[in-house]
């Protein structure tokens, strides 16, 4: 199952879902901080940030340009870099 294209566009796709239910529904449980669903997205995003190191040692070889890798390891996480160590996702 993991070793199937849509299992990770699934994974990818509950990703954008929980960034979007943060951006836009943070402000329901902290209603004085009106920050708190873009401070919540950044922090998603620094979190996935932290495991570039781990993921471009897994994706060494891979032929996915750096750039590329970055960016979808900040957005998605392990839910990009995992299909692509598997050669599912490039």
């Amino acid at each position: 199952m993991q070793n199937t294209k849509g299992f990770w566009c699934v994974q990818m796709g509950l990703v954008a879902l929980l960034y979007g239910v943060v951006l836009f529904h943070a402000g329901a449980l902290f209603p004085c901080w009106p920050w708190a669903g873009p401070v919540g997205v950044v922090l998603m995003m620094l979190f996935h940030a932290s495991e570039i190191p781990i993921a471009r040692k897994a994706l060494a070889g891979s032929g996915i340009p750096r750039a590329r890798q970055i960016l979808l390891i900040v957005l998605f996480g392990y839910t990009w870099w995992g299909g692509a160590k598997r050669g599912v996702l490039g």
